[in-house]
């Protein structure tokens, strides 16, 4: 009789230690929640990172536009294609008669 009461006694004890195993790894704030948040932070300090060089760039830009009279009078040519009074603009227009790949000299 103290033998099956030794191999029901260990059935049980490796029964509770497996459950609470099974617990630390997959409850709900087990292991495996442990390694979703870790990568949930390391994708979230990679956010951090791109958006602290994002706000450098747009600081030295603003400080760009705030000092530099060259940089704001290229930005209003590119962006807005504003011309000096003294400039001639000219505007080509593509042949449309020409076929791809033939020369048309």
């Amino acid at each position: 009789m103290k033998m099956s009461v030794k191999i029901a006694f260990s059935v049980l004890f490796f029964g509770i230690v497996l459950t609470l195993a099974a617990f630390l790894f997959f409850g709900q704030r087990g292991l495996a929640h442990l390694v979703t948040l870790q990568e949930q932070f390391a994708n979230l300090e990679a956010e951090n990172q791109r958006i602290v060089l994002e706000n450098e760039r747009l600081r030295q830009e603003v400080e760009l536009l705030n000092d530099n009279l060259a940089y704001i009078e290229d930005i209003a040519r590119k962006q807005l294609g504003l011309v000096k009074n003294d400039e001639l603009v000219y505007q080509l227009q593509p042949d449309d008669t020409a076929q791809p790949g033939s020369d048309s000299r």
